[in-house]
């Protein structure tokens, strides 16, 4: 996506879909410093393996998080709900969303799609409506959880969640 969902569709369409997405356990700002060693190499993936199949079932989540708007305003957000993965890269969910100190979705459906690879890396798209979030993907081997970090512009958000059922 190339501009943030705030300045395309305004804060509440766009914040509730973002929260809805993330699943956001945690929100915050990180600073992350690369090895300056050029030969550090990437984790092994020699021992897992994973696929769309890898998420299946019911995952729950909670979360309170920011977004930040063109206007540079730091926005909360609090969000819960539940999304259901069909271990074929596609879902719904359901989430309540509150922002600032407004209720702005109330048990709202979502859809979402998702594609795992073999490493367990991937990606997923959370739906409301006409807006959408997008998120990059980190899924334990065994499916029972999987990290989310946001990939949109003017969001700060990352979050875990965790299988229910199945």
């Amino acid at each position: 996506m190339s501009r943030s969902l705030i300045s395309r569709i305004g804060p509440s369409k766009s914040i509730a879909a973002l929260a809805s997405a993330s699943a956001l356990a945690t929100a915050g700002i990180l600073t992350f410093v690369a090895p300056t060693n050029a030969d550090v190499a990437a984790p092994s993936t020699s021992t897992i393996q994973c696929s769309n199949a890898t998420l299946k079932g019911h995952y729950i989540f909670g979360a309170n998080g920011t977004s930040v708007p063109p206007s540079g305003e730091s926005i909360p957000i609090s969000t819960g709900g539940l999304d259901y993965f069909d271990g074929k890269g596609g879902g719904t969910g359901i989430a309540t969303f509150v922002v600032k100190d407004a209720l702005v979705n109330d048990h709202t459906p979502i859809t979402l799609s998702y594609n795992i690879k073999s490493d367990c890396s991937g990606k997923a798209s959370f739906h409301l409506g006409d807006s959408s979030a997008n998120f990059n993907v980190y899924a334990d081997p065994s499916g029972a959880s999987f990290v989310l970090v946001a990939t949109d512009p003017g969001n700060v958000l990352a979050g875990t969640e965790t299988r229910v059922s199945r």
